[in-house]
């Protein structure tokens, strides 16, 4: 089984290199095959005693039910780092949803969905720090959002969300119709600072975050489209 603290370092030792090599497709596909083989999550839960990692993939009504729950929870909801101990790190819930102590998501499922950029991030800062509003900044400095690395709970503290323009461009959501996003119920997109107002509230309760984990507007971890087409 995959190391899950080293995220998708030992995903891709595992699968893509090893239990994948000999199937026909290019390394897109072969990730998908990653993503889909990472939705039994949203069964079981992870034992501290047994793993080291404590806590459920889904929330209560979903958890233990074979469902697309796990590919939702991945993008829907705002995650950011939290250490158990030095060898042990996760990803807890930081949006405005109340009672979600106990859900969370291993390094080896964030880093399918998002990359940590710092190098796109210092951009957006510095265009920032000279007045730009950030929708802005994020467009000048669009050239380098392909640089990161898969994210990983023991590397960085970040937020890890996703804008709604994404779910209502794809039909993971659809307008008019209620759906929950970041511990807030919505019927249509909503802009760029109230979206990450909610899915990233809580982003400093344990250390000062550096900001969003990847673009929001389309992140770009390995099998971010995998899992957005699950969801």
């Amino acid at each position: 089984m995959p190391d899950a603290e080293a995220g998708c370092t030992d995903l891709k030792t595992v699968f893509i290199d090893h239990l994948y090599a000999g199937i026909r497709g290019n390394e897109r596909f072969k990730w998908k095959l990653v993503a889909a083989i990472s939705g039994a999550h949203t069964i079981g839960k992870a034992d501290a005693a047994n793993s080291g990692f404590s806590g459920t993939w889904s929330d209560p009504a979903n958890q233990d039910v074979f469902n697309n729950d796990y590919y939702k929870s991945l993008l829907l909801k705002g995650w950011a780092p939290k250490e158990i101990d030095a060898t042990h790190h996760q990803w807890e819930r930081v949006d405005k949803h109340v009672g979600a102590e106990n859900e969370m998501m291993l390094s080896s499922d964030m880093c399918l969905a998002y990359l940590h950029n710092s190098e796109h991030d210092r951009c957006v800062d510095g265009f920032v720090a000279q007045g730009m509003n950030i929708n802005r900044a994020n467009g000048r400095c669009r050239g380098l959002q392909k640089r990161g690395v898969p994210v990983n709970a023991a590397d960085v503290h970040c937020c890890a969300w996703t804008n709604t323009r994404a779910f209502f461009n794809t039909g993971v959501l659809r307008r008019g119709e209620s759906s929950e996003y970041c511990g807030v119920n919505i019927t249509q997109p909503i802009n760029f600072n109230t979206g990450r107002d909610h899915c990233c509230t809580g982003e400093n309760a344990r250390n000062t975050s550096e900001g969003d984990c990847d673009s929001s507007k389309w992140p770009k971890g390995k099998a971010f489209g995998a899992v957005l087409s699950f969801a």
